[in-house]
């Protein structure tokens, strides 16, 4: 099956961001970067703008719609965990060489629970900072186009999305 032009000219376009988010990220100056894929300047500083939004849009999708039940299920498995540990300690059964290593297993959950308790401000602040980056964004395209009609961030997401390719 034959690609479209148009495609194989996004294709392209991917594989060239992609080899610039390497050189980036090996340390490499936009102009080094320039020389090396012997593309302009100008075009390396436009993927890296590109490279950021999505960068930018990766994380919020990250911390919104990720985050939250990756913390929870560290939550429930460090749980699971002293559970465990309990049953072997309290095991009238259980030698006291295990007894001992669940002991300080069952300490290290507890301590790895009390961490991740300390950064859970941290991380309810970065899910309310993307919620109000949405609402001020939304505002502000809604002000900027006179458009009294209020999108959903997904629609806004959407029309950029649209927009831009």
């Amino acid at each position: 099956m034959n690609q479209s032009r148009s495609q194989k000219l996004r294709n392209q376009i991917e594989w060239r961001r992609d080899k610039v988010l390497k050189l980036a990220s090996d340390g490499f100056t936009e102009r080094e970067i320039a020389s090396m894929v012997k593309i302009s300047q100008p075009t390396i500083h436009r993927d890296m703008l590109v490279l950021r939004r999505q960068a930018k849009e990766h994380m919020a999708h990250f911390v919104e719609q990720e985050l939250p039940l990756r913390y929870r299920k560290c939550l429930v498995g460090l749980d699971g965990i002293i559970k465990t540990m309990s049953e072997i300690i309290d095991n009238i059964d259980s030698k006291p060489r295990h007894k001992i290593q669940a002991a300080l297993v069952k300490i290290q959950a507890i301590h790895k629970i009390a961490e991740m308790i300390g950064n859970g401000p941290i991380i309810k602040e970065a899910v309310e900072f993307i919620d109000k980056y949405k609402e001020d964004s939304m505002l502000a395209i809604r002000k900027a186009q006179g458009n009294e009609k209020a999108y959903t961030f997904e629609e806004l997401e959407q029309r950029r999305r649209e927009a831009v390719f």
